[in-house]
């Protein structure tokens, strides 16, 4: 009968252990020195050699010939030791209950037959009961002389603190990919299996520091065919994606071809592709190419470093999830948004950069305006015309005064473009428009005093901020992602999840974006976004929303303020007003009442420890 690969070749002596250096030196040194304990704790992932380990120190302590420490293999211990009844291995998974303990600690008191010491070995230690833990800690904390315990987990967290301090610990180590390849590679040689050392490094890397996973991959290597396996059948054979497939995924997120991106994510999900592993080989795929870039001395590229957090800090949640496939699809989708609108209000918005061009689609524009002349009777093609032309003069007045640019032409998206007009179109012919899309247009809000709530808010936020109240915030928002496909709400409450909150005190919530552009365009939005709080999640806050520069201005402040002892003040908060110029939020401004706060500043230290 066929013997797979990975029992085959399970180590059978101390030099054989692969990637365990430290524990092996130990374990050695105390059966020479004969400080051998009375029980041991094996702690570490699966495959890494816990078991084995503890198999060859079994008989390694009843070798009467070691050699420095390791099994000589020839003497009548170590012949005995193969098969002996002394040596116990026990899986705690299925032998749970405290009977199988009580059992155990029975025979405990039986000499060894034929060896110096009994062994038990129990595997997956952390599956006992509660009550089998009690039962076993006497009987582990003073066994007979010729009994030596070892265990075994996965999982230390489940382990008694009691039964933890009986007994000497070892956490085995997650092995090395270059280990786990050169033993792949000598695994190979000597079975004759024609494999790339592509093949073996993409195993190594999906066995995730597991020498019996990436064993057990090889073994289904050799049955897929006689000759040399490639990279992209072995890829295929795992439910995986080759690199060029990646690297044209990657294309499509940060080109924004939205029906590329979910159509290829289907074709994936298809074939029977497991969406994880994928989004694992993305992450290491994005962090090869910016360590590359970075050794290089090239300039990294931004989108690969926020695409790499995007998918790093959402891989626990996708775990999670009851269809990763979905989960991928929206978060890939809203990040696409969110990135296209943020370049093209930068391209708009910024009059420092030179030789910028601006280019908009005639075809386009006047293909929507036509659209809207026939569908709104209210709107006479006069008024359509007017606003085309003062649109147009309005780009030729920036360009004009911009005396920083030369040659400046200015990139409008086709789509952002025609929305604007069309917004206008739509406010100029039905003023209730925007009651109805529950979005507001932001022109207005440009000559108000938002900026002046805003930095008041964040004052206040300062007040009577906490760390526990801000943690609290970030789990309660996370439930807004439940909300972000639904046609009404999700715009708002993806930037919302988007967003960083930054401080929190009750009743006020501090949010950070990356851009001005950001902030600028959800300055309407900030009651819909409030609105959406209450409703979705039960809580009546206020909302400021702050750039990531501005952020850093106020923490200076607030750590200026810190180290000089000095407190805040609540300050009344104005009332909206619009058609106001030069708003600048002044505590001396006789519109904001200042409410004294007696309260220190040490009792809100902890907010340093958050955003320092």
């Amino acid at each position: 009968m066929y013997q797979t690969l990975y029992r085959k070749y399970r180590p059978r002596n101390f030099s054989e252990i692969v990637g365990q250096d430290s524990i092996v030196k130990i374990l050695k040194n105390s059966i020479k020195n004969n400080h051998i304990s009375h029980a041991y704790l094996f702690i570490g992932p699966r495959g890494t050699g816990k078991t084995s380990t503890a198999k060859i120190f079994a008989r390694a302590v009843n070798c009467l010939n070691s050699n420095d420490g390791d099994i000589c293999g020839k003497c009548d211990g170590c012949l005995a030791s193969i098969n002996s009844l002394d040596i116990i291995e026990m899986d705690a998974a299925s032998n749970r209950k405290i009977d199988n303990i009580r059992d155990l600690i029975d025979k405990v008191n039986i000499v060894p037959s034929t060896l110096k010491y009994k062994v038990y070995i129990i595997d997956e230690v952390h599956m006992l009961t509660n009550e089998a833990f009690n039962a076993l800690l006497k009987t582990i904390e003073e066994p007979p002389d010729y009994v030596i315990f070892i265990l075994a987990t996965t999982d230390p967290q489940k382990v008694p603190a009691t039964i933890v301090s009986r007994c000497q610990c070892f956490n085995f180590n997650r092995i090395s990919e270059n280990n786990i390849v050169n033993n792949l590679r000598m695994i190979s040689e000597n079975e004759n299996i024609k494999v790339s050392d592509d093949v073996l490094k993409e195993i190594a890397i999906i066995s995730d520091g597991g020498m019996r996973d990436s064993i057990s991959l090889l073994d289904k290597v050799s049955s897929f065919s006689n000759k040399e396996i490639t990279l992209d059948e072995f890829l295929s054979l795992n439910g995986l994606i080759t690199n060029d497939e990646i690297d044209n995924f990657i294309k499509l997120i940060t080109e924004n071809k939205f029906n590329e991106v979910v159509s290829t994510l289907e074709s994936w999900n298809d074939r029977g592709t497991n969406i994880l592993q994928v989004m694992i080989q993305l992450l290491n795929y994005l962090k090869d190419k910016i360590v590359n870039s970075y050794v290089s001395s090239k300039k990294i590229n931004e989108s690969y470093l926020k695409l790499a957090n995007l998918v790093n800090n959402n891989l626990s949640s996708a775990r999670l999830s009851s269809n990763p496939k979905i989960y991928f699809e929206i978060l890939f989708l809203n990040f696409m948004d969110s990135e296209n609108k943020i370049i093209s209000r930068e391209i708009i918005s910024d009059k420092n950069v030179s030789n910028k061009i601006v280019g908009i689609d005639k075809n386009g524009l006047e293909n929507n305006i036509s659209q809207k002349i026939n569908s709104n009777d209210n709107v006479s093609r006069e008024t359509i015309e007017n606003k085309n032309n003062n649109f147009k003069k309005n780009i030729s007045r920036e360009i004009i005064s911009d005396k920083n640019a030369s040659n400046k032409i200015v990139e409008v998206k086709k789509n952002d473009f025609n929305n604007n007009i069309s917004q206008e179109i739509i406010e100029e012919g039905n003023p209730e428009s925007d009651k109805k899309s529950g979005l507001s247009s932001n022109k207005k809000f440009l000559n108000s005093n938002i900026k002046e709530i805003m930095k008041i808010r964040v004052n206040n936020a300062f007040c009577e901020a906490s760390k526990s109240i801000k943690n609290d915030y970030i789990s309660l928002f996370k439930k807004l992602y439940d909300f972000s496909i639904d046609p009404e709400i999700g715009g708002i409450c993806g930037t919302l999840c988007d967003g960083k909150i930054a401080v929190a005190s009750k009743n006020l919530v501090v949010i950070t974006f990356d851009y001005e552009g950001i902030v600028v365009e959800n300055y309407p939005n900030i009651s819909k976004m409030e609105s959406i709080i209450k409703d979705k999640l039960g809580i009546v806050v206020k909302i400021a929303i702050i750039s990531v520069d501005d952020w850093k201005v106020y923490k200076d402040d607030f750590i200026k303020h810190f180290k000089n002892n000095e407190k805040y003040d609540l300050i009344k908060e104005p009332e909206l007003v619009f058609n106001k110029e030069n708003n600048v939020a002044d505590k001396s401004n006789s519109s904001v009442k200042v409410i004294n706060n007696d309260s220190n500043l040490d009792e809100f230290s902890d907010i340093l420890d958050v955003e320092n």
